[in-house]
This record gives structure tokens, C-alpha cells and sequence, in this order.
């Protein structure tokens, strides 16, 4: 005895969910792809930030190397100072610089105290016995675009005592 089975429409249920499977593979992909995108553009103004951070930081080691006395003693704690590329020179000012018409970037010199007892710096409000140090200077370079900000802060010292 022998059963014959129909095949016939089989094929056309095996095209049918190939080609679903194909067109969600290639959705899938686009997708993936415009949310890799997004993702992308989103990083490039924190990759931009980060430069002009480390820019900021190294524009005020070269003031130092150039005269800590006349580009880093003489500015003013605490307040932020915006910088500019002037007749070869970088000078700080205070006018508001906007950089690709979306960042702006502030220097901050801070004073800076040394315990007495084990020169350490300490901050202004330490209860222990401290002095002024007139050759260290704390540096804090913030960048801000949009609602986004980031900032880093490190110490400056008049190695070459000019």
C-alpha cells in the first residue's frame, strides 16, 4: 500500500517565510545601524570637549613657561578667564569666546595652601595651620555646550621661576 502525499503550495510557504526572515534580517540591520549612527553623532561633541579641555590645560602651561608672573600670578582667584589666539600669542580674557558656535571653555586660577607642618596642600578652609603658595596655582579648565559640561583640574607650578 502505498500513500501519496501532495506537495504542491509547499514551496510557496517555504518562500514566503524566507523571504520574512530575510526582510527582518535587513530591518534589523538598518536599525541597528541608525541607532549606531545616532549614538555616534551624540559622542562627537564629548570628543570635542575633551580637546578643548586638554588644549586649555596645555595653553596655560605654556603662559607658565612663558611668564608665570606677568600670565599666572597676576590673574585673579577664582574668577574664569576665556582665552584667545592673539597676534601669535594666547592672553586671557574675559569677554565670552564661543568656539564652533557651540562651546564655550573658562580657566580658573586658584590659590593654592601648603600645611606647615608637612607642606601638603590643603584647602583654604583647613582648620590647620597653612601659607600661601605663591609659586603653585590650581587650574580648572571647564567646557560647556548645550544642557552637556565637563571640566578637569590639575595644579600649576612655576618650574623655571620667571
Amino acid at each position: 500500500m502505498k500513500i501519496s502525499v501532495k506537495k504542491r503550495g509547499i514551496g510557496l510557504v517555504e518562500i514566503v517565510v524566507a523571504v520574512a526572515i530575510v526582510l527582518l534580517v535587513i530591518t534589523a540591520s538598518i536599525a541597528a545601524n541608525v541607532a549606531f549612527v545616532k549614538v555616534s553623532l551624540s559622542n562627537i561633541n564629548n570628543v570635542k570637549a575633551s580637546f578643548l579641555i586638554t588644549e586649555g590645560v596645555e595653553v596655560a602651561k605654556l603662559m607658565r613657561d612663558e611668564s608665570w608672573s606677568a600670565n599666572i600670578a597676576s590673574l585673579s582667584s577664582g574668577v574664569p578667564y576665556n582665552i584667545e589666539f592673539v597676534s601669535a600669542k594666547w592672553q586671557t580674557t574675559s569677554s565670552n569666546i564661543v568656539i564652533d558656535s557651540i562651546f564655550t571653555r573658562t580657566l580658573v586660577f586658584d590659590d593654592v595652601y601648603r600645611r606647615d607642618s608637612d607642606d601638603e596642600i590643603v584647602p583654604s578652609s583647613s582648620p590647620d595651620s597653612k601659607t600661601l603658595d605663591p609659586k603653585t596655582r590650581k587650574l580648572t579648565v571647564a567646557v560647556s555646550w548645550g544642557s552637556d559640561s565637563d571640566s578637569v583640574s590639575t595644579y600649576l607650578t612655576d618650574i623655571i621661576d620667571n
